[in-house]
C-alpha cells in the first residue's frame, strides 16, 4: 500500500521515504508498517503494486487463457502488464524479455502453444507517465497443461429437410475430458470451404457423451447435386466426414479442366480442386444429366479460355447413354460467333446452356464462357410491297436434352428461362412473365416471353404489316436515369432476323457489312 502522512490535518501521499545509515541517505523502496495492529506492506518513490495473483487454463488443443487481479498504480500513470512464459517452473529476473508486453486487460489467450506441453506464466504491472516506467516484481508461477483433442469422437452425419438451396445435418459428440473443446463444420459445395471460414462453430462441453448438434445448411447453388460436410476439432485431430446428395437435382455439377503448359482439357463430373493446381484452369457448371462423355461435358460447358488455342483434347471416357452429341473442337475451327446462318441466341454456358435453353448447340466463343446456339423460331419471309394484317403465334421452344421432370404445380415457362445474374428479360430484349413461383424455373431465375416485335419505322415505302400477338407480359420496371443517350438502334425479334449475315445475339440482331 502508498504510505501516507498527516501535514496539518491532511492526509498526504509519500511519495519517497529516505532513511541515514551511518551518514549516508538512502531511499527506502518498501518496509511494513502496523496499522491498528496489523503489518501492511507499503512503497516509497512508486505506490505501483504487482497483480495479487495468477492462474491459467486450458482451453482447447492449442489455447491456455492466463488471467491476474487488477494491480495498483499511482495517480497520472498508465498501468498495464507483462507476460512471461517458460516450459521450466524457473522465476524470470527483472531483465527477463516478457511473452507479451503492454497488456491493457487482466486476461490473455495464449495461441502458439502445443499439444502435451506444461507452460508457466508469470506476471509484473508496469505504469508509465512520460519517460518516467516502474515496474513491479514478477508474480507467478501459474500453470497449465495443452490436452490434445483427439480424444474428441464424432457419430456418423444423417442428412434431412432437403431444398434447392441445402439441407440439414446432425450427429452426435463425445467428449470425455474435463476440458471444453471447439471444433468447426465446413463443406464444398458452398463458399464457406475451410476451417477458417466455416459454415458453423460449435463448443464440445467437457464431460459429455452422445450430446446431439446439428446445422441447416442454406447457401448451396440451385443446381447443386450433392455436398460433402466435414467436422474438425481447433486442432485438426478428431474429424468426421458425410456426404448428402439431393434427391431432387436441377442439374449435375461439372468442370472442364485445362493445363494450359500441354493444352490438353477434359471434362467430368464434380467440383474441381481449390485452390487449383499449378497451371490449370476450369469452367464450371452443370449438366442435365449424368453418364455424357468428356467431349460432351465440354459441348455443355465449354473450353476453358487457357486451352481454347488448342484442339486435342485428352481422351475421354466411355459413356452407355445416348445424350443428345455436341459438336468436338477440330484442327481448324470454324469462326465462333458464326458469321453466316442463323439466327442465333448467345448465352453464358455457366449459367444456362443452350441445351437448358431448348436450343440447339452450334459453338463455344474463343473465352470459353459464351455457347451459340440456333434458334428455335424459323426466320419469317417478308411481305413485300402490300397491305395485309396478320397475325403472328409465338413459335414453341424447341425440345431440349434434358432429363429433368417439370414441376407437376407449376407450368414451364413458356418463352426463355434466364439467370439474372447474368442476363435479366430486359437484357435479352425480352418481356419478363414471371419467375420461380409462377413457372417450373430454377430459384431466382425470370421467365421471359417472345421478342417484341420492334416499332415500324417511317419509310417512302406503302407497305404497312400490322402483328398481333395473342401472348400477355408484364413490362419490368423501366429505371429514371437523369442521363441523355442516343436511342439504340431497333432490335428485331428473336428468330426474326433475316438480310445480310445476320445474327441474333442476346435477344438482339445485328449485322455485318449490311
Amino acid at each position: 500500500m502508498p504510505a501516507n502522512i498527516n501535514a496539518g490535518g491532511t492526509w498526504q501521499k509519500i511519495s519517497k521515504i529516505w532513511a541515514n545509515a551511518g551518514g549516508t541517505w538512502q531511499q527506502i523502496q518498501k518496509g511494513w508498517i502496523n496499522a491498528g495492529g496489523t503489518w501492511e506492506l507499503f512503497y516509497s518513490g512508486s505506490g505501483l503494486q504487482p497483480p495479487a495473483s495468477i492462474y491459467a487454463y486450458p482451453l482447447t488443443g492449442n489455447e491456455i487463457e492466463i488471467t491476474w487481479d487488477q494491480a495498483i498504480g499511482d495517480n497520472g500513470y498508465t498501468l498495464t502488464y507483462d507476460l512471461y512464459r517458460n516450459t521450466t517452473a524457473s522465476s524470470p529476473s527483472s531483465g527477463s524479455t516478457p511473452l507479451v508486453s503492454g497488456i491493457s486487460y487482466t486476461s490473455y489467450v495464449d495461441t502458439t502453444v502445443t499439444t502435451g506441453t506444461t507452460y508457466y506464466y508469470w506476471v509484473r504491472s508496469v505504469e508509465t507517465n512520460g519517460t518516467t516506467t516502474n515496474k513491479s516484481v514478477w508474480v507467478g508461477p501459474a500453470y497449465a497443461t495443452v490436452v490434445s483433442e483427439s480424444s474428441l469422437s464424432f457419430s456418423s452425419i444423417t442428412f434431412s429437410n432437403y431444398t434447392s438451396i441445402g439441407y440439414t445435418a446432425s450427429w452426435t459428440y463425445t467428449n470425455p475430458t474435463s476440458t471444453n473443446f471447439s471444433y468447426v463444420a465446413f463443406d464444398n459445395a458452398s463458399s464457406y470451404t475451410t476451417p477458417s471460414n466455416p459454415l458453423g462453430s460449435f463448443t464440445a462441453n467437457a464431460n459429455s457423451s452422445g450430446v446431439a448438434a446439428s446445422i441447416t445448411v442454406s447457401s448451396l447453388p440451385t443446381t447443386w447435386s450433392s455436398d460433402t460436410l466435414y467436422l474438425q476439432s481447433s486442432d485438426g485431430s478428431s474429424t468426421q466426414t458425410g456426404q448428402a446428395i439431393n434427391p431432387n437435382p436441377t442439374g449435375y455439377a461439372a468442370y472442364v479442366d485445362c493445363t494450359g503448359t500441354s493444352g490438353n482439357y477434359f471434362g467430368t463430373y464434380g467440383t474441381p480442386p481449390n485452390p487449383p493446381p499449378t497451371g490449370h484452369t476450369y469452367t464450371v457448371g452443370t449438366v442435365p444429366t449424368t453418364g455424357l462423355t468428356s467431349n460432351q461435358i465440354i459441348g455443355y460447358l465449354g473450353v476453358p479460355a487457357a486451352c481454347s488455342g488448342f484442339s486435342t483434347p485428352t481422351p475421354t471416357t466411355t459413356s452407355t447413354s445416348s445424350p443428345t452429341p455436341t459438336p468436338t473442337p477440330t484442327s481448324t475451327p470454324a469462326p465462333c460467333p458464326p458469321s453466316t446462318g442463323g439466327p442465333y441466341t448467345a448465352t453464358r454456358a455457366t449459367d444456362a446452356t443452350c441445351v437448358d435453353l431448348g436450343l440447339t448447340y452450334v459453338c463455344t466463343s474463343s473465352s470459353g464462357l459464351i455457347q451459340y446456339c440456333l434458334s428455335a423460331t424459323p426466320t419469317p419471309t417478308p411481305t413485300p410491297t402490300s397491305t395485309s394484317t396478320s397475325t403472328s403465334t409465338p413459335t414453341p421452344t424447341s425440345t431440349s436434352t434434358s432429363t429433368s421432370t417439370p414441376s407437376p404445380t407449376l407450368p414451364a415457362c413458356p418463352g426463355q428461362a434466364t439467370n439474372p445474374t447474368s442476363y435479366t428479360c430486359a437484357d435479352l430484349g425480352l418481356p419478363y412473365l414471371g419467375n420461380y413461383t409462377q413457372y417450373n424455373i430454377p430459384y431466382t431465375w425470370q421467365c421471359c416471353g417472345s421478342a417484341t416485335p420492334a416499332p415500324t419505322s417511317t419509310s417512302t415505302s406503302t407497305s404497312t404489316s400490322t402483328s398481333t400477338s395473342t401472348s400477355t407480359s408484364t413490362p419490368r420496371p423501366t429505371s429514371t436515369s437523369t442521363s441523355t443517350s442516343t436511342p439504340a438502334p431497333t432490335s428485331t425479334p428473336q428468330g426474326s432476323c433475316s438480310g445480310c449475315a445476320c445474327i441474333c445475339v442476346s435477344g438482339h440482331c445485328t449485322t455485318n457489312g449490311c
